[in-house]
């Protein structure tokens, strides 16, 4: 039990420090997309093993691909979109809820879809969501740095990706993230 406490802190301040890098490396100009050929279910099933020490009591992952064509895409920030998408979902989110994560390619279009039963956010705060260090004031006692969304909006801009998100409070949030693919190698 205490190991497994220590474990989930000890990857929560390395997810903190990784945004804090991240933000810095962004401003600089440091980071570029790399694509390369994925397998987006390998990275999906992945990613979502990986967040399982994140979920309270009863919580549970749906998660369904439906990709039958290879993609290229920088896998390490689709990763990191994905994980910063299931760790908002599975924090705001309480015991006994389902997150919904469903990806799919159409038309040269890859789409993810994060939706959770969570506390929802206002039309008000929605509005600041993607700005630095923003934080809603329903959510000022849920630990958090306010960089999240404001760091997967760049690395979708580096990806020439779109975010777009629907919420009320009460209600959950569903964020949906669009890619465009390119033929693999």
């Amino acid at each position: 039990k205490y190991v497994d406490h220590i474990r989930t802190s000890v990857q929560h301040l390395n997810h903190i420090l990784e945004e804090f890098l991240s933000v810095g490396r962004i401003e600089k100009g440091k980071m570029e997309a790399n694509p390369a050929n994925l397998n987006l279910d390998n990275l999906v099933r992945d990613t979502v093993a990986d967040m399982q020490s994140l979920l309270k009591a009863g919580q549970t992952i749906d998660w369904q691909v439906h990709c039958p064509i290879p993609v290229r895409l920088d896998a390490s920030l689709l990763r990191k979109i994905l994980m910063n998408l299931l760790s908002n979902a599975l924090k705001y989110s309480g015991e006994n809820s389902v997150i919904t994560v469903r990806a799919g390619c159409h038309a040269k279009r890859l789409t993810i879809t994060v939706q959770d039963q969570g506390i929802g956010i206002s039309k008000e705060d929605q509005a600041h969501l993607f700005e630095q260090f923003f934080r809603a004031p329903s959510v000022i006692t849920v630990p958090g740095t306010g960089l999240g969304l404001y760091i997967i909006a760049k690395y979708l801009e580096m990806m020439s990706g779109t975010i777009d998100l629907q919420s009320a409070p009460n209600h959950g949030t569903t964020v949906t993230i669009a890619l465009p693919l390119t033929t693999p190698d």
